[in-house]
């Protein structure tokens, strides 16, 4: 929820960091991510770390843990 420059930095290096997970393909189940929307914070378009949820739910998609339940493969 933090828009200044250092927290919006320190937010998209964590997602960066999940997203290239523990190497080998391996997607850790520790920590547990959970982020917040906001109307003025991320929500809308024309916020200004809109760019990080967007982010976040990119990283959620590919990271999300279990992630093979089913035998699936992404």
């Amino acid at each position: 929820m933090d828009t200044s420059p250092e927290g919006r930095l320190a937010i998209r290096e964590v997602l960066n960091a999940i997203e290239a997970g523990l190497g080998n393909g391996e997607t850790p189940i520790f920590p547990i991510s959970v982020f917040q929307l906001k109307a003025g914070v991320n929500y809308n378009v024309d916020d200004k770390n809109y760019d990080l949820f967007r982010q976040a739910c990119k990283v959620s998609a590919k990271r999300l843990f279990p992630k093979n339940n089913w035998g699936l493969t992404a």
